[in-house]
């Protein structure tokens, strides 16, 4: 029965906090477990709503309110809780969100008597079936994956969204896994931080957290808010290339990831040729690997190789080819 802490950062949830709250107060988990909100200062009554609740609540379940002393966003309230945390695992979970009532049973009955990084559950999407279908684990009841299998199903097999999990505090404090603060789109950033590192994964096949895609959620991107992704993604495919360097970690796997993301963002500017050409040459800084890297992560594929002649060209050459290669 290991202990456990929920992290919700709560900010300007008024509407959603007191579902959320309940499905913590509803778990059947029988083992020691302690939920902290981090409230991130918002302009509503979100705390007010979470204070009425819990002191009314008379359970097992012990709450805990830190308060941020001014806005810092999503990632520092996630940072702020995890320091606090005192429990053997960490779970996170969106204050507009919701945990099915045993899923935090199902993922500690994952652990047995095996400590593992990670436990993933599966996501139910409310409101984008086509988001179901991304979001959905994709591995058998049961199966562990080690090591650099973790990396190679990530995406495929199991997403990068942080909720739905059971996550190792040993493990998160030794990597110093601690999500960048002032970043959008954070889970893509911070998961693959997991999925290079994680030795041990365990995967149920049990809806443990529902997902609301609300219209104005973070990630419900509109055509207004894709410069914003773009800068985003930019930030994080240089954050993953560091991080890779940092920990000197060779994965052909994590490198095929970062040269996804590098496609995905030349593909959103192909049609704007001075923002593909500054994209580009963003990239090609802080994406830089040495010959050896690149040639050895595509494991000697010549087609692969040939997809990647432009880093070996002159910038201005190099970013000619590329847009090219893109929009032939």
């Amino acid at each position: 029965m290991v202990s456990v802490s929920i992290i919700i950062p709560i900010y300007n949830v008024e509407p959603y906090i007191t579902n959320c709250l309940h499905s913590i107060i509803s778990q059947t988990y029988t083992g020691t477990m302690e939920c902290l909100l981090v409230d991130d200062c918002g302009q509503d009554n979100s705390i007010g709503i979470a204070e009425a609740i819990i002191k009314s609540y008379h359970g097992p379940i012990h709450f805990r309110i830190i308060h941020h002393k001014h806005n810092r966003g999503l990632s520092a309230a996630r940072n702020t809780g995890m320091r606090e945390a005192t429990g053997e695992y960490i779970c996170f979970a969106d204050s507009d969100d919701m945990l099915t009532t045993d899923g935090i049973e199902k993922l500690v009955k994952a652990l047995n008597s095996s400590q593992y990084d990670i436990v993933v559950g599966n996501t139910q999407t409310i409101g984008n079936h086509d988001l179901h279908e991304f979001l959905r684990m994709k591995l058998d009841d049961g199966t562990v994956l080690h090591d650099s299998d973790i990396i190679s199903h990530y995406k495929s097999h199991w997403n990068m969204l942080v909720p739905s999990k059971l996550y190792n505090k040993s493990y998160l404090f030794q990597q110093q896994l601690f999500f960048k603060e002032g970043l959008i789109h954070e889970d893509e950033l911070w998961s693959f931080e997991i999925a290079c590192t994680a030795r041990t994964l365990k995967a149920i096949q049990h809806t443990i957290y529902l997902y609301y895609l609300r219209e104005k959620s973070i990630t419900a991107t509109t055509n207004k808010d894709l410069r914003k992704k773009i800068d985003a993604k930019l930030t994080i495919v240089g954050e993953m290339t560091q991080f890779l360097k940092k920990r000197k970690i060779f994965s052909p796997e994590a490198y095929a990831i970062i040269q996804k993301f590098t496609e995905e963002i030349l593909h959103y500017e192909k049609r704007n040729r001075l923002g593909f050409r500054k994209a580009y040459l963003q990239l090609r800084k802080t994406t830089s690997f040495t010959w050896l890297y690149r040639i050895r992560a595509k494991k000697g594929n010549i087609r692969g190789c040939i997809q990647e002649l432009h880093y070996y060209m002159p910038s201005t050459i190099g970013e000619r080819y590329k847009y090219w290669r893109i929009t032939r």
